[in-house]
């Protein structure tokens, strides 16, 4: 049983999800979360690229709210992502 579901290609950005997100996970933390697992298999598979679309379901609201990201919206994001992924990887002994 997990927090979230997937549609489409998961290979590459699950082990991202499964590694950290948790049903009490704060709603930033999760779509940071989400963005990372979707930027990892975008850089790795053929099949998935922007734009990616998020939907938000407020319980019991009985309304859907939708968002749309393109490249460029998060393309600070992506840079920091891998900065901080290099950075933590020359860290291992």
């Amino acid at each position: 049983n997990t927090p979230f579901v997937i549609i489409g290609n998961s290979g590459y950005g699950k082990p991202i999800l499964d590694r950290v997100l948790r049903f009490d996970s704060s709603f930033p933390f999760a779509i940071k979360t989400a963005f990372l697992s979707l930027d990892s298999t975008r850089i790795s598979a053929n099949d998935v690229d922007f734009p990616a679309d998020l939907l938000l379901y407020n319980r019991d609201s009985y309304h859907i709210e939708e968002f749309r990201f393109e490249r460029e919206d998060l393309r600070g994001l992506s840079e920091t992502w891998a900065k901080l992924l290099s950075d933590a990887i020359r860290q291992i002994p």
